[in-house]
């Protein structure tokens, strides 16, 4: 199993069969896999000795320390566990077979099980605190470890404590459990996150997962709890009548949460709007413990923030309201195709390089895709999967296949689904462990997925095409340079009002976010051709992306920030919640003494 494991995290790309209905359908598909892998398959070519996932964070400053007064006592701990529902059912097992994911399937887990198969779920865990338990080379074998499971945790992150709310009552407790003993707090639905902002060092970490309450009986507009994956609101969609869909990421394990406050960019974005323009509403916890509703009328400041804010920062978020659509007739059409070619004729690899470029520059807001480039030294290929709102038989979508397809593709396939949910079915998304899973492993490295956006104009010049095809001769075992086309077209974002978000403005000027491999080469040549990177998807040390010590926050926010720092300190002014390279983290943690506290605080703390 372990060389399984290993074998899965250094492999670039992997051959799959997918199967889809109609039943007995099979396709291959080569499914090259995501920015992890090939960034722990850089650094073992390397030169420079193997570095794990190190934060050179201090974290947030003024916590409580273990065996200190203000750490909680067995008692304690087990007086906030009974106050928040023991004997309530806690559960993430999934049911196989076309059910929807719970939770991401973490790589290595037998039995092919959300958190290693910890099931039933305690409402609290505690860890012994002198040793650690989430090292980089065993399968997590006791509770805590696997309670724990989330993506590339940083080392020395790991938390004291983890709790399972089933209701916002329960989040309430979490939070004055932390405030009571002055305990760093971090949030975690899927555990997704790329850039250890799931993870504060011996806190609390406060595992939204099991809040999964959904209401579709809104006009134009669906309640959904920050527990539920893409997979579960997607199957829930498609059985209404008639069929729906929400906007997405790629990846169907992926939680609402986060995406949804980061930016949210995925496939159906081209035509129904970021994530942030589909948000419009929040029930959060603060920082005082309080569940307030933020939207355009009720702390809309706050509402604000949250579009496009991210991270945990601002509280924990424990319902969404946001846009639903419905499904285009004739459903979804997904078309797949690889180009390929000897390494020594970069004529030809220019030629395809400036034709699929300028093919993407034709396509209307219908269309969302990815292009995925690699080389060695003998070959390249160009690997695309792109989705269109509509159906294979839809006069557009013709044109462009055809199109397509007329520069001599290599493999090429289409497929029409009747929904959303049938397009990502989780017997074909287990198949590709990074789109259905995560690695809940310390990998080396710790610039996992340097990004920037690229605008239009930009796809459109000769700058960017002379660096994607220069990038092939110049780096040709670098790993894969990942375009996402999947950012709002310009015929639909001009029904968004930009003001009303707090993401940097390149997302409306955007075309591609472009994931590039860690390395020296492939930052130098693709990081300063756009002024803005995605906040969860993004270099964690910077080493050029942010320029500065706080460039971060203008590749993230751009002019936004000091008004998102506003919002931050009026709703947590003790800046109780952290995480890197989040609003407000380089600001000191200043906690108040429990006697200064306010009455509601006190109140309500266990």
């Amino acid at each position: 199993m372990q060389l399984y494991v290993l074998m899965s995290i250094v492999l670039l790309s992997a051959t799959v069969k997918a199967a889809y209905p109609p039943e007995g359908f099979a396709e291959r598909v080569h499914v090259p896999y995501r920015s992890i892998t090939r960034a722990a398959s850089w650094a073992s070519q390397s030169d420079d000795p193997v570095r794990h996932f190190e934060s050179n964070d201090p974290g947030p400053a003024g916590l409580c320390q273990h065996r200190e007064p203000c750490w909680p006592t067995a008692a304690e701990v087990e007086a906030f566990s009974n106050s928040i529902g023991p004997a309530m059912k806690r559960s993430l097992r999934w049911n196989r077979g076309e059910n929807p994911f719970p939770a991401p399937i973490p790589l290595g887990s037998k039995g092919g099980q959300p958190l290693y198969g910890l099931d039933p779920l305690k409402p609290v865990y505690a860890r012994a605190l002198d040793s650690n338990q989430l090292n980089s080379t065993m399968l997590f074998k006791d509770d805590f470890s696997k309670a724990a499971t989330r993506n590339i945790p940083a080392e020395g992150y790991e938390p004291a404590f983890i709790v399972f709310p089933l209701t916002a009552a329960h989040v309430q407790k979490a939070v004055l459990f932390a405030r009571k003993h002055n305990l760093c707090v971090a949030v975690a639905g899927t555990g997704h996150d790329f850039i250890n902002r799931h993870s504060c060092p011996n806190g609390l970490l406060i595992r939204t997962s099991l809040l999964k309450d959904m209401n579709w009986n809104m006009d134009g507009v669906v309640k959904l709890g920050a527990g539920l994956t893409f997979s579960e609101v997607s199957k829930a969609a498609a059985d209404q009548r008639p069929s729906m869909y929400i906007a997405t990421g790629w990846a169907p394990t992926v939680g609402i949460a986060g995406w949804s406050i980061g930016g949210g960019h995925g496939p159906l974005v081209p035509s129904s709007g970021l994530g942030v323009d589909n948000l419009v509403g929040v029930e959060i916890v603060t920082a005082n413990g309080t569940l307030v509703t933020a939207n355009a009328e009720e702390n809309a400041d706050l509402f604000w923030a949250l579009r496009g804010g991210g991270g945990s920062t601002w509280g924990v978020i424990t319902s969404f309201t946001v846009r639903k659509h419905p499904t285009p007739a004739g459903g979804m059409t997904r078309l797949v195709a690889s180009f390929a070619g000897d390494i020594l004729i970069p004529v030809l690899l220019e030629q395809r390089v400036e034709q699929l470029l300028d093919w993407t520059l034709g396509l209307d807001e219908k269309w969302g895709g990815l292009f995925f480039m690699t080389s060695d030294a003998t070959a390249w290929t160009i690997e695309m999967v792109w989705w269109y709102a509509g159906s294979r038989r839809d006069p557009g979508f013709r044109e462009q296949k055809n199109k397509l397809l007329g520069l001599h593709v290599g493999f090429s396939n289409v497929f029409n689904c009747r929904d959303w949910f049938a397009c990502n079915l989780p017997s074909t998304a287990k198949l590709i462990s990074l789109e259905s899973g995560i690695v809940p492993t310390k990998i080396p490295w710790v610039n996992l997925v340097p990004s920037v956006i690229i605008t239009r104009d930009l796809v459109g010049g000769s700058e960017f095409k002379s660096a994607v095809k220069s990038w092939f001769l110049e780096c040709p075992l670098c790993g894969a340079l990942e375009f996402y086309f999947d950012l709002p077209h310009p015929n639909i974002k001009k029904h968004f009002d930009a003001n009303a978000t707090s993401i940097g403005s390149g997302f409306r000027d955007g075309m591609i976010h472009l994931i590039v491999p860690p390395d020296p080469i492939s930052m130098k040549k693709f990081l300063h051709l756009g002024e803005n990177s995605y906040f969860s998807e993004s270099a964690y040390k910077g080493h050029g992306e942010f320029g500065d010590e706080d460039g971060w926050k203008k590749r993230y926010w751009g002019s936004n920030y000091d008004r998102l720092l506003d919002v931050k300190t009026k709703y947590d002014p003790d800046n109780m919640f952290w995480c890197h390279h989040c609003v407000g983290s380089d600001r000191p943690r200043t906690f108040p003494p429990v006697s200064e506290r306010g009455v509601f605080d006190a109140a309500l703390l266990v």
